[in-house]
């Protein structure tokens, strides 16, 4: 015998049913909470409920996983703002012969942005950094690894209630 997927009851027969866009094996008792639910076919209702949108591959599907897992890779050699960022800023501005102003707009920023920066004042956001480095033709960024040691237990005597529990 089935087992109703709604209520838990014992059921010769099993009807599939939507029931808040979820579809449920149901007893006969449960089939009046939903309306009964029609495999779709090619063409069917169910692409004119999507919008005619495509399928989604397995693929597709995947893939977000694949990149996760590159990412946890790089975590390993990951790049930091170098402490010394607002100096390397400034003296790469002035070797250029740019003001703070022609610097904010050449970056698509405030003069106000461009004077914290060179204060320290502002930690820029990755976009940023990218911008300023292709700009300048500076590095802002330093190689860093990070390195996980696990805990060493420490080594203790047996104990009688150690005994005990074995």
């Amino acid at each position: 015998m089935a087992v109703c997927e709604m209520c838990g009851r014992e059921s010769v027969k099993l009807v599939r049913v939507r029931i808040e866009n979820a579809v449920l094996m149901v007893g006969p008792e449960c089939v009046r909470f939903g309306k009964p639910f029609e495999s779709p076919s090619a063409g069917s209702r169910v692409n004119s409920l999507r919008g005619n949108r495509q399928p989604v591959s397995r693929a597709a599907k995947v893939a977000p996983v694949v990149a996760k897992r590159e990412r946890a890779d790089e975590l390993d050699e990951m790049r930091e703002l170098a402490s010394d960022y607002p100096k390397r800023i400034l003296t790469a501005r002035n070797a250029m012969g740019l003001k703070q102003e022609e610097l904010a707009s050449r970056l698509n920023e405030k003069k106000s942005v461009i004077k914290d920066l060179e204060a320290g004042k502002l930690v820029p956001p990755d976009s940023l950094v990218r911008k300023i480095e292709k700009l300048l033709k500076i590095k802002l960024t330093e190689e860093t690894k990070y390195e996980y040691k696990m805990p060493q237990a420490k080594k203790r005597e047996l104990t009688l209630g150690d005994f005990l529990e074995k």
